[in-house]
């Protein structure tokens, strides 16, 4: 929210999460996928730059990778 312009709004929502078959085994993968909605191209193209940069690096604090795929 603060790399964003306050008047320049973006939403970013996730709306599923699947991982693993089980309750007893933490899975190897998982997938998230959602949406993000603005008004501008200017500040659609700066949340896809943020998203990707704050799920890689999450990601490798833990010792894992990310792989972000933006479907416009």
């Amino acid at each position: 929210t603060r790399r964003i312009p306050a008047f320049d709004p973006v939403v970013v929502t996730v709306a599923r999460i699947e991982a693993g078959t089980t309750t007893n085994v933490i899975p190897s993968d998982a997938v998230m996928e959602g949406t993000i909605r603005s008004f501008s191209e200017s500040s659609r193209k700066l949340a896809h730059e943020n998203l990707r940069q704050v799920a890689e690096h999450v990601a490798a604090a833990h010792g894992a990778s990310a792989d972000v795929k933006i479907v416009a």
